[in-house]
């Protein structure tokens, strides 16, 4: 089941404004690895949640936006993956491994718009999610590709230099893919 909310080419409010008018309840489900991907509207709240598969009992939810403020970064997580900044205050490429709903991209593309920031999801679907449902806006700064984390990096032209580097690929039950946990990474 799978209620996608179309991007508007008019700025984001129209998208937001779809986002507001849309129903609670659930706007898409779809099984992905272990997991159904879930995202669950309630109120002017919007969840991306990871539920096991097998126990449908744990929820894990990965990205959070409201709906009526959506450059608010919700989660405490998000807010505090930005302290970064207060010591690069003007980071020209920043790399994210793992996009989940997007917020981070976005946050970071909101408050500093001409930072090329380059994102990187395993997960295809997450990608669209991102876009259909979180406000990210793919662009000449913002990309995402799907690919592995760290095969990624391997394969970036080593004169590529990145001022900040986000890794976020655990899971909330604190799996974290063993490549991206090492030492050597």
């Amino acid at each position: 089941m799978s209620q996608t909310v179309e991007r508007s080419a008019l700025k984001d409010q129209p998208f937001w404004q779809n986002l507001q008018q849309a129903a609670d309840g659930t706007l898409f489900f779809e099984p992905v690895g272990v997991h159904f991907v879930q995202v669950e509207k309630t109120g002017r709240r919007i969840d991306l949640i990871l539920r096991d598969q097998t126990t449908l009992t744990s929820q894990l939810v990965q990205s959070t936006v409201d709906v009526m403020a959506p450059d608010r970064l919700v989660a405490d997580s998000t807010q505090a993956m930005c302290l970064p900044l207060l010591w690069t205050r003007h980071p020209q490429h920043i790399y994210l491994a793992g996009l989940g709903g997007g917020r981070l991209a976005y946050g970071l593309h909101h408050q500093l718009p001409t930072t090329y920031l380059d994102c990187v999801e395993i997960e295809p679907v997450l990608v669209q999610v991102a876009q259909d449902f979180f406000g990210l806006a793919l662009g000449p700064y913002v990309t995402a590709t799907v690919a592995d984390g760290r095969q990624y990096l391997a394969h970036c032209s080593p004169s590529r230099v990145y001022d900040l580097m986000f890794v976020d690929v655990a899971l909330g039950n604190g799996y974290t893919p063993y490549a991206m946990a090492t030492q050597s990474f």
